[in-house]
């Protein structure tokens, strides 16, 4: 089993606006910006031959281009921010986007839970990683 996401590449000006933020927050480990992307949707955990086969349908599905933009932005954890959390603005192409691959995952096998989609950029922790 394999616990899996599929995200999207954040555009480079997005990209660079959230480098940008991240130095302004007090945050002792800063996150590398190629990592940052946005989640359409979490596959939970799959056997190899359900996200084989959601991959075979991601790999079909063809979409034009189109503008994200940032919307908001906050941190996470109550007493102590322990997350940081930037959001995008909602759009028709995002949102139908995001439920082609929904669908694709379902039809895949995929544990995809009931969340409504929200979009956001991944969190990037504002706390150093404690080793295991």
């Amino acid at each position: 089993m394999i616990r899996a996401f599929l995200g999207i590449d954040l555009p480079p000006e997005v990209r660079g606006a959230l480098q940008v933020q991240q130095f302004l927050l007090p945050m002792p480990r800063k996150v590398e910006p190629e990592i940052l992307h946005l989640t359409l949707v979490f596959l939970g955990n799959c056997p190899e031959p359900t996200l084989e086969a959601a991959h075979q349908g991601f790999d079909a599905l063809l979409e034009a281009g189109f503008a994200l933009e940032i919307h908001g932005m906050g941190l996470f954890g109550k007493d102590k921010a322990h997350t940081a959390w930037a959001g995008i603005a909602p759009s028709a192409p995002l949102q139908r986007l995001q439920a082609k691959v929904e669908t694709i995952a379902r039809r895949a096998g995929c544990p995809i839970g009931a969340r409504k989609f929200h979009p956001a950029c991944d969190a990037w922790p504002l706390q150093a990683a404690t080793p295991a």
